[in-house]
């Protein structure tokens, strides 16, 4: 595989041979060893995990910041001279700053983990031109999906072939309908909503059929 795919690429922008090429690839998928030797290289293909923070530790950072100091080290000033009024106001600039930040946090947190939640359990690849059930996570750059109605998404990848295709995106780009994708080539400023040609992690194939190339796996995708 050509370590060209690590760096930022446009994908819907390049014709399919160019893809392929930069992939090392093939429309007929990767052989079974292969594919091995990328998921060594690449790691699995999954959302980082880890136990996060807890919410008194989560509370507690929001207070560690140089701002936060100086704004406590003047409502003690305030308090000593006598201005009590003036250092309840401060105290309460720091406390109001710290749910604000607090709440934001956990809120981020409960959305990372609803992404892990999403990821798709399985996939079906070509490997060496026959169809494979795989679990998600083996899924590597160079993969070919073999893309079916009701499926769910397991990585990014460029469309190589759609029949009436369409695609559910809303929790990635909010968009309220199915998307129409097929596999002709973009332009390069093209926003990812409207990549017709690409599909995404976790998404949700709502009608039709096709195969797309991986490129990219895990933290690397647009759900990481």
């Amino acid at each position: 595989m050509s370590s060209n795919h690590t760096e930022s690429a446009h994908w819907h922008a390049m014709a399919l041979d160019e893809v392929l090429g930069r992939l090392d690839g093939s429309s007929d998928g990767l052989s079974g060893d292969e594919a091995r030797r990328r998921l060594e290289e690449t790691g699995p293909n999954s959302l980082a995990t880890g136990e996060g923070p807890g919410p008194w530790r989560m509370l507690a950072g929001q207070f560690l910041n140089p701002l936060i100091y100086l704004l406590a080290a003047a409502a003690v000033l305030s308090l000593l001279v006598g201005h009590g009024v003036d250092a309840a106001v401060i105290a309460g600039v720091i406390i109001l700053n710290a749910i604000l930040g607090f709440i934001q946090e956990w809120r981020a947190e409960g959305a990372m983990e609803a992404l892990r939640g999403m990821a798709a359990p399985h996939a079906r690849v070509l490997r060496s031109g026959e169809r494979v059930d795989i679990d998600a996570s083996a899924v590597v750059p160079g993969d070919v999906l073999a893309i079916e109605t009701g499926d769910r998404l397991a990585a990014d990848a460029r469309l190589l072939s759609g029949d009436n295709l369409r695609v559910d995106e809303s929790a990635l780009t909010g968009e309220s309908q199915p998307v129409a994708k097929g596999p002709g080539r973009l332009e390069d400023d093209t926003p990812m909503a409207d990549r017709t040609n690409m599909v995404w992690m976790s998404t949700n194939v709502t009608g039709g059929r096709g195969t797309a190339v991986v490129v990219e796996t895990g933290m690397r995708t647009q759900m990481g």
